[in-house]
C-alpha cells in the first residue's frame, strides 16, 4: 500500500476500548518525536501517547487524520478535525482556534546549517536561503526579526521538517529552521549556536467544539503533571528527554536565567524612576502655579501704575474745569453757553476715564475660551490703549506697520498681556532719556499660515552675555524690588502653550527685535 493511499485514510487508534462513547478526529502530521506516523503506518510520538492515555480513561475513540501542517490548521479552523496537538499559542492563532489552559510543552527553534557553517547570529542569515515550515510561528518570528535587523534572507517554505532537512542536505538551501525536539543527529548537517523564539505548545480546538472536551483534557493534564508517575512523564521520558539533553545546552539555560534576572532588575529600575518622575512632575506643577500667581500679582501692580499714568492727565483737566467753573460763578460770567461747554468737557473726560476702566477690566478677565477677533491689529491696539500714556510721557513714538489678518481665533487677553510685557520692557529700557528719536516699531504680517507680530525698539539692545537668560524665570536686570523676572518667562510660556507658537529675540546695533509667531486658526476669507 503506497504512502499516498495511507495519508488518505483515517487512522483508528489501536488501544481504544470497544465501548467508546465519543469519537474525536485528531490531526496528525510528521514532527518526530512529538507526533508522527511511524514506519508501520501507525500514529506515534509524545502527543499520541499522551492523548491516547486521556482517551482511554475518558472512553473516547480517536480517529487520526493525516495532513501536512498548513492543511491541518485549515481543517481545524473548518471544524473537520476536533483536536490538533502540538500547536504554538499566538495572538493571531487565538483568533482562529480555541486553546486549552494547560501548557503541554515549551519549545524553541534551532538553526541548522552545513558542516563548518559560519552562522553565529541572526545577522548571518543575510541573503541566505532559509528552509522554514510554512505558516509556522518560527517562520513568522524570523520574518519579523529579519525586518527589525534589516536583513533579507530568501525563505523557502516546506510542508514539514523532514523536507527542510532534505533541502539542506541536498545543498538547495543554506540553513533550515527546526524545532528543538526534532532528532537531526542522523543527518549530515550541523547545529549552529542560533536559537529562536521560545513558545508554549498546547492542544488546539475548533471554535465550534463543545468546550467540555477542552476542559476534560485540561483537567487530565493538570492531574498528570502533579504526579511524576503519570502517563505525561512516561511519554515525555520515552520520546523527549534524550532529545532535550542534546538540544538545550546548559550554557543557554544559564543565559536565560541571567537574562531573566536582568529583566527583573530593569523593571524595578523603571518603576523606581517612574515614581521619581511622578514626584518631579508634581513639584513642577506646584512651582508653575506659584509662578503664575506671582506673575499675576506683578501684572496687577504694573496695571495699577499704568492706570495712574492714564488718569493723571484727565484728572488734571477735571481739576482745571472745576476751578474755571468756580471762577466763572464768582465773577458772574456763567451763562447757558458756558454751562454747555463745561458739560461737554466734563462728559469727554468722564467718558475717557470710564473707557480706561473698561480696558483694564477686560484685560484682567480670565477667558478660558478663544475669542474670534475680526482683525489681529485690534488686539495690538488694545495693548497700545493701555500703554499709550506711559509711552507718550516718555516721548516714545509708536510706528505701526500692520497687514490685515482677518477673522482669527485666539486668546486675546493673553496676547495683550504678552504685548504689554514687551512694550513695558522697551519703555523702561529707554529710561528717562526723552529723545524724540526714540521709537517702538510694531509690525503685523503673515507668512503662509502663520501670523507674525514684531516689536522693535532702539533702546540700546540687550547685552550678549544676558541674551540667553532673559526668558529664564526670576532673571531680571532691574534694580531689586523693581522687577520679578517673570514677565518674559510667562510671555514665552503663554505663546508656546496657548498659541502653539514661539517668542524669540535678536539684537543688532542698538536695537532689539522680539518676534511672536503662531499658526492662524479658523481664519475666514
Amino acid at each position: 500500500m503506497t504512502r499516498l493511499t495511507i495519508m488518505a485514510l483515517m487512522f483508528v487508534f489501536y488501544f481504544i476500548p470497544l465501548h467508546a462513547t465519543e469519537i474525536l478526529k485528531v490531526g496528525i502530521y510528521n514532527n518526530s518525536p512529538k507526533i508522527f506516523i511511524n514506519d508501520n503506518d501507525k500514529p506515534s510520538g509524545f502527543f499520541v501517547d499522551l492523548l491516547g492515555s486521556i482517551a482511554e480513561e475518558e472512553k473516547w475513540r480517536l480517529n487520526f487524520i493525516p495532513c501536512e501542517w498548513e492543511e491541518c490548521l485549515a481543517k481545524l479552523e473548518a471544524g473537520e478535525i476536533d483536536i490538533m496537538p502540538d500547536v504554538a499559542q499566538t495572538k493571531e492563532r487565538e483568533k482562529r482556534f480555541d486553546f486549552g489552559q494547560e501548557v503541554v510543552l515549551s519549545s524553541w527553534s534551532m538553526v541548522y546549517g552545513h558542516k563548518g557553517n559560519a552562522i553565529f547570529s541572526i545577522l548571518d542569515l543575510q541573503n541566505k536561503r532559509v528552509a522554514v515550515l510554512k505558516n509556522s510561528v518560527q517562520y513568522l518570528y524570523l520574518k519579523e526579526q529579519a525586518s527589525l535587523f534589516d536583513i533579507h534572507p530568501r525563505f523557502i517554505e516546506t510542508e514539514n521538517f523532514s523536507d527542510s532537512i532534505g533541502l539542506l542536505e541536498a545543498h538547495k538551501v543554506d540553513v533550515a529552521i527546526i524545532n528543538n525536539f526534532y532528532d537531526a543527529s542522523n543527518h549530515a548537517i550541523e547545529q549552529t549556536n542560533v536559537f529562536l523564539n521560545p513558545v508554549i505548545l498546547k492542544f488546539a480546538f475548533p471554535k465550534t467544539l463543545d468546550t467540555s472536551i477542552k476542559n476534560t483534557i485540561d483537567n487530565r493534564l493538570k492531574a498528570y503533571k502533579q504526579n511524576t508517575n503519570s502517563p505525561f512523564y512516561s511519554a515525555k521520558k520515552k520520546w523527549l528527554d534524550i532529545q532535550q539533553k542534546n538540544g538545550f545546552p546548559i550554557w543557554l539555560k544559564w543565559g536565560f536565567l541571567i537574562i531573566g534576572i536582568l529583566v527583573l532588575m530593569l523593571l524595578g529600575l523603571v518603576a523606581f524612576f517612574k515614581y521619581l518622575l511622578g514626584l518631579k512632575i508634581k513639584e513642577l506643577k506646584t512651582n508653575e502655579k506659584i509662578l503664575i500667581a506671582q506673575s499675576r500679582s506683578a501684572a496687577m501692580g504694573e496695571m495699577i501704575s499704568m492706570i495712574a499714568h492714564q488718569w493723571k492727565q484727565p484728572l488734571s483737566i477735571l481739576s482745571m474745569i472745576a476751578n474755571n467753573l468756580k471762577a466763572d460763578v464768582e465773577l458772574g460770567l456763567l451763562d447757558t453757553k458756558n454751562v454747555q461747554d463745561y458739560h461737554q468737557q466734563l462728559s469727554n473726560q468722564i467718558f475717557y476715564l470710564s473707557h480706561t476702566i473698561d480696558d483694564f477690566r477686560n484685560f484682567f478677565k480670565t477667558n478660558k475660551e478663544k475669542q474670534f477677533i475680526p482683525d489681529l491689529s485690534q488686539v495690538v491696539e488694545n495693548a497700545l490703549n493701555l500703554m499709550g500714556k506711559s509711552l507718550e510721557n516718555n516721548q516714545i513714538r509708536v510706528i505701526k506697520e500692520f497687514d490685515a489678518i482677518k477673522n482669527i481665533l485666539i486668546y486675546a487677553n493673553e496676547l495683550v498681556q504678552v504685548l504689554i510685557n514687551l512694550m513695558k520692557n522697551a519703555n523702561e529700557a529707554f529710561g528717562k532719556n526723552n529723545d524724540p528719536k526714540n521709537y517702538i516699531l510694531i509690525r503685523i504680517y503673515r507668512q503662509e499660515n502663520n501670523a507674525f507680530i514684531e516689536i522693535e525698539d532702539n533702546a540700546g539692545g540687550i547685552k550678549a552675555e544676558i541674551l540667553e537668560k532673559i526668558f529664564d524665570p526670576y532673571f531680571t536686570t532691574k534694580e531689586e524690588f523693581n522687577g520679578t523676572g517673570l514677565g518674559l518667562y510667562m510671555s514665552r510660556a503663554i505663546i508656546e502653550s496657548h498659541f502653539g507658537g514661539t517668542l524669540s529675540v535678536i539684537c543688532k546695533d542698538k536695537s532689539s527685535l522680539f518676534t511672536i509667531k503662531f499658526p492662524i486658526i479658523n481664519e475666514e476669507a
